[in-house]
């Protein structure tokens, strides 16, 4: 469980100065990432674009569901490079009504 007290005094520091040293940095980027990662684990579910399915902070995680707007359906290519990564098993196009247009 990553030491949320450092990354809020690291994130502080970073406010304030602009910048870490090279030290404080490597050890805030990790900090971050293993929050990250422990909110993602944690979570019921999770909302991204089709793009920002690729992020690499979603990497190796599986989804048994995935929905898409169909208002915003992304090009097929978009959709098949998520199935072939791994990113889903099956892909439901849904949210027929209600989308914001």
């Amino acid at each position: 469980m990553p030491d949320r007290a450092d990354l809020r005094k690291l994130q502080q520091l970073k406010d304030e100065q602009g910048e870490l040293s090279s030290q404080d940095e490597r050890k805030y980027k990790a900090l971050k990432q293993a929050t990250e990662r422990e909110i993602l684990q944690a979570a019921d579910v999770v909302c991204c674009t089709c793009v920002g399915a690729g992020d690499p902070r979603i990497s190796g995680f599986r989804f048994r569901k995935v929905m898409f707007c169909i208002q915003d359906m992304p090009a097929g290519s978009k959709i098949q490079l998520l199935v072939k990564s791994g990113k889903m098993q099956e892909h439901h196009a849904a949210c027929t009504q209600g989308c914001a247009s």
